[in-house]
């Protein structure tokens, strides 16, 4: 019988400033955070990224933390936009695109991003 690991690698990678607010609010929070650094790729890219993994007793906390902390819209909530476009000013009526200059209306997350999926699976929509 295989249990099930305790942490979950979240699908993202974080870059330093990312990881910096996380880690704290963590802290703040008294979760638990695992992550690995990622070192730079190449001269050219000198920043190190982070991936993290939050331990499976505390899920739900973390990824609502996360959700709010990284403003992860939810895709679910998304509604047609009724008003003059923010962009180019024509009106639009229950749209999900400006029929003027097409900007969208929509969140900008697809719902089947594998964050979200994993944010929502994990209670991070609750």
């Amino acid at each position: 019988m295989t249990s099930e690991p305790p942490w979950l690698d979240v699908p993202v990678t974080l870059n330093d400033t990312q990881f910096l607010w996380l880690n704290a609010a963590m802290e703040s929070a008294r979760l638990p955070l695992r992550y690995t650094a990622l070192g730079p790729g190449s001269k050219r890219r000198a920043k190190v990224d982070y991936v993290v993994q939050f331990h499976r007793d505390h899920a739900r906390a973390s990824c609502r933390l996360f959700r709010e902390l990284m403003k992860v819209p939810d895709p679910s909530q998304d509604t047609p936009f009724t008003g003059a476009c923010p962009a180019c000013g024509a009106e639009a009526e229950s749209a999900w695109a400006c029929p003027s200059c097409g900007l969208s209306f929509r969140s900008g997350t697809d719902a089947d991003h594998p964050l979200v999926l994993f944010l929502r699976e994990h209670g991070g929509y609750d």
